[in-house]
């Protein structure tokens, strides 16, 4: 959900009764935006670091170019769904 949803919804009642309600929306948009950041919102859900996808692409596909090899056949037309 964008942030302005969010606004939206959390502030539903609050925007309703404002005197200006698309002034007050812009206020309460800039604040959240100043606020909710990926990195705050990493600490709050107890993430230790951020990668920067860039720096991470090389390792990916290296690990992609390791793994073996499908040897078995599928069934023309059916997948596997594991249960898991």
């Amino acid at each position: 959900m964008n942030i302005d949803a969010a606004v939206d919804i959390a502030f539903r009642k609050h925007l309703a009764t404002a005197t200006d309600r698309d002034e007050e929306r812009a206020r309460l948009v800039a604040i959240a935006r100043a606020e909710v950041t990926a990195e705050a919102a990493a600490e709050a859900f107890g993430f230790d670091e951020l990668v920067m996808p860039s720096r991470t692409r090389h390792v990916l596909i290296d690990a992609l170019e390791t793994m073996p090899v499908r040897t078995r056949p599928r069934a023309r037309g059916l997948r596997m769904i594991s249960p898991i």
